[in-house]
């Protein structure tokens, strides 16, 4: 190994092990909750998945949001088979995914999503920043530019990467399949700066792999955790209607309700990491509008808490589920609701 290749094996071993530990203490967690039944309907549980979790259905109700989502969603879809080509690549120089004739589309759809999800970044960052909706205020602003930002180096660097590779041979880089990036190395040619080509190749790869691997370990110790469960969330719905209740099991029937995160079920618990903190439940919540102490948003974000603490307890931010601020404890009772 030369020295670029030890300390890519680094950056990849550190951002793992920052994955995996929280990953783990949140499935260790999830494990204290109760079981519950998860393969029953399997096809409409597939459909949820399809129409929800991949083509993101439900967040086309609030048209901006939806469309910035999915432009930074479809992104990331799109980049991951890059991911795998310029990580390989810096151990085997000039590795491409061995995909024969579909190359081509794939390059193709990469350079779009990735100018689409940088309009999709800006959205976003305008949106917090400028039209700020009151119900995304709540955790300030800083902590979600970052991870903007992170995702705005990821997919700038990704596109300048292979502007440097054209300039510098416009066949092997397959520039007529990629023409964000053609048009970025027409420009940076008749600037004059071709010179410099090979320094901006070097300099865009390790941008991108420290933002995208920086992300990676990060982003599970954030509200981004959503990135990871929300798939699991979509597929462990409920197929019943909304608001359709299930028989309380016979062991339980004497102690409705939970005091505490082992009286959830492990579905419950996982759906809280699943929670995207951006307000709607609470902005439609009844019990909020009408002026009630009820806040299900925290009531998710306290439960996160709970489930990552060594005690199990109640969330700490179920105090505002009740009026007059009862404090959280084990003997509060929680009506909490799987998704």
């Amino acid at each position: 190994m030369n020295l670029d290749q030890i300390v890519l094996t680094g950056i990849l071993g550190a951002s793992a092990l920052f994955f995996l530990v929280r990953v783990l203490a949140i499935i260790r967690g999830v494990r204290k909750g109760i079981s519950e039944a998860w393969w029953d309907h399997p096809g409409t549980r597939i459909k949820n998945v399809v129409l929800d979790g991949i083509f993101q259905r439900k967040l086309y109700r609030e048209r901006p949001a939806g469309i910035l989502h999915a432009f930074i969603f479809w992104a990331f879809v799109f980049l991951f088979f890059s991911v795998v080509e310029i990580v390989v690549a810096g151990y085997i120089p000039g590795y491409t995914l061995p995909l024969g004739p579909l190359d081509g589309p794939l390059y193709l759809g990469q350079d779009l999503v990735a100018a689409l999800g940088i309009v999709g970044v800006f959205m976003a960052i305008y949106r917090r920043t400028v039209s700020k909706p009151r119900r995304l205020m709540h955790e300030g602003n800083r902590a979600a530019i970052v991870m903007l930002l992170f995702i705005l180096a990821i997919l700038v660097s990704f596109l300048l990467y292979n502007a440097a590779r054209i300039v510098q041979d416009p066949v092997a880089a397959m520039a007529p399949w990629r023409p964000v990036s053609g048009l970025l190395a027409t420009g940076w040619s008749a600037a004059g700066w071709s010179g410099v080509a090979p320094a901006l190749e070097s300099v865009m790869w390790w941008v991108h792999i420290l933002a995208l691997f920086t992300f990676l370990a990060w982003f599970p110790y954030t509200k981004h955790s959503h990135i990871l469960f929300a798939v699991f969330n979509v597929f462990l719905r409920k197929p019943e209607p909304a608001g359709a209740m299930r028989p309380v099991p016979a062991e339980r029937a004497g102690t409705p309700g939970a005091r505490s995160v082992r009286d959830l079920t492990w579905i419950s618990l996982l759906n809280a990491f699943a929670c995207t903190e951006c307000g709607r439940c609470t902005d439609n919540c009844p019990a909020h509008e009408s002026g009630a102490g009820m806040d299900p948003m925290h009531l998710m974000m306290g439960l996160r808490d709970a489930v990552l603490s060594r005690e199990g307890g109640a969330p700490r931010a179920a105090a505002a589920v009740a009026d007059g601020g009862v404090p959280g404890g084990e003997d509060l009772f929680l009506a909490v609701q799987s998704p």
